[in-house]
């Protein structure tokens, strides 16, 4: 029986949005308070946010839903879904009980993963009636327990009751870990997390807290993952999952948000990449990494050195293409590309490679031009007027693949076209008005990395065809709404934060 109500939990944290906090510190979710200091995942948003919270969140949700009131359309669906599991309603049952705060945690991850939904609740004696109301639905029978106090009813499923002013549903161990978290040590106190909560911006509507080497060590304690699985992750991935790490989410009248926080480490603070905003400015994808090379390079020299077999896997690479791994991509700085057209013959696409020794990777290509040569399935034939680079063609398809080496680049693109799109641009896509919305959207502190403009691709997709599928058609209200996404980076001290936004029409 505790599933439905822990499921009717979920639903009234599903709907929350986020007040905001007028004060230079971080607020402390309220839901930490009954959450163990422990806890290596913790989630909390609030459920009744204040009023320009509130409408931008409806503004945004509006839009997102294609409907004028996108309350009364969640809660009229979540209420068909809730009264034929549970017996009860969202808006009769839950609604007028809930208090501000809601949250989850998790203590451990096994098939059975300890922890609990909690609710801050205003009327305890009317969310103790939907409790009634879910057991009798279900046609279950709790037997009434306690624990250092603290009443609450339970079957094998797991334990319902209230801690404080939270309705508390989960597994036993969970319900009892929130009543020692609101007696004693709580995740509200723990300083890591605080620290981390300095990280979300002060509009949240939600947050997620993960302590990740504490999840590790969980997944290695209930079998999940091994002891070397574990040392081999945190040798490869560094100080991402040495540190705890936060999701936020955020809404504006316009766009939807995620941003989320994690270590560093030694990695370099992230750099926009001129390459993008160079860019074709009709360009409906478009991405770009500094020193890309360099990461590269790191890999190599941090895992591919360790790999069984490497050195053999090598040396065939080095006697089909005449160069070795590391040294196909020494050369390589900057990278970005796009992708462009409404029709499929109009497409266009381009990969470029930013290059620091065109001795050398001039060099590359011709390895990889010879060894496409050998492919009796492939046309490839040189670049004319003295052009460095050559082209392939497939037999059994009408298209061109260049590849080309200019002015300090190397361009992988689809056809002669797109070669001149990317070296060559009329407009570049730094000075679009698309372009600009999204990274106004985004914050000058980012470094922008990739960007997606909806409506030339769902141009895309309509000329097709597909666009009279029955599944498109019913999604197409939804999609006509999706104006853009964009994700960037900054350094915030030692943690490394990764934003991206949705924007919305």
């Amino acid at each position: 029986m505790v599933a439905p109500v822990a499921a009717a939990l979920v639903v009234g944290f599903g709907l929350a949005g986020c007040g905001g906090d007028d004060d230079d510190e971080p607020a402390v979710p309220e839901a930490a308070s009954v959450t163990p200091a422990d806890a290596p995942l913790f989630g909390s948003a609030v459920v009744r946010p204040a009023d320009d919270q509130q409408e931008a969140a409806d503004e945004a949700l509006s839009k997102l839903l294609d409907t004028d009131d996108p309350g009364a359309f969640i809660v009229e669906q979540l209420d068909g879904l809730l009264e034929e599991d549970a017996g009860i309603t969202y808006s009769a049952d839950i609604e007028p009980a809930l208090g501000e705060n809601a949250g989850f945690f998790f203590t451990s991850f096994t098939e059975d993963a300890d922890g609990a939904v909690v609710a801050e609740v205003t009327d305890e004696s009317a969310a103790q009636a939907t409790i009634d109301k879910v057991e009798a639905a279900t046609d279950s029978r709790l037997a009434a327990r306690s624990y250092q106090g603290v009443d609450y009813r339970a079957d094998e499923d797991g334990a319902v009751g209230f801690v404080e002013d939270f309705l508390v549903a989960g597994t036993e161990d969970g319900f009892r870990d929130a009543v020692d978290a609101s007696q004693g040590s709580s995740l509200a106190d723990d300083d890591a997390f605080q620290g981390e909560l300095e990280t979300a911006p002060d509009d949240s509507l939600a947050t997620v807290y993960a302590d990740v080497p504490t999840v590790l060590d969980r997944l290695v304690d209930a079998g999940e993952i091994t002891a070397e699985d574990r040392a081999s992750i945190e040798e490869q991935v560094g100080d991402v999952v040495r540190q705890p790490a936060l999701a936020a989410l955020t809404a504006d009248d316009d766009n939807i948000a995620v941003q989320i926080a994690a270590g560093a480490g030694d990695t370099p603070e992230p750099e926009e990449s001129p390459l993008l905003r160079e860019l074709p400015a009709d360009a409906w994808l478009a991405f770009g990494a500094a020193d890309v090379g360099d990461d590269l390079q790191r890999s190599f020299d941090q895992f591919l050195a360790t790999v069984p077999g490497y050195e053999e896997f090598n040396a065939q690479v080095e006697a089909l293409l005449g160069s070795r791994v590391e040294e196909l991509t020494s050369w390589i700085g900057d990278a970005g590309g796009f992708a462009s057209g409404t029709s499929i013959f109009g497409l266009g696409a381009a990969l470029e490679l930013e290059t620091t020794d065109e001795a050398t990777s001039g060099d590359v290509i011709g390895g990889i031009q010879q060894a496409l040569g050998r492919d009796p399935s492939l046309r490839i034939e040189p670049l004319g007027d003295g052009a460095q680079g050559f082209t392939v063609s497939p037999a059994d398809a009408p298209v061109q693949i260049v590849v080309e080496q200019r002015e300090g680049r190397v361009v992988v693109g689809l056809g002669e076209n797109s070669i001149d799109a990317v070296l060559e641009p009329t407009d570049t896509i730094g000075d679009s008005d698309a372009f600009g919305a999204a990274a106004d959207a985004l914050g000058s502190e980012y470094a922008a990395n990739v960007f997606l403009d909806f409506e030339p691709v769902l141009e895309l997709f309509e000329s097709t065809g597909e666009g009279d599928d029955p599944s498109y058609q019913a999604a197409s209200p939804y999609l006509d709404h999706l104006d853009y996404l964009i994700t960037g980076q900054r350094r915030d001290g030692d943690r490394n934060v990764m934003r991206a936004v949705l924007g919305l029409r």
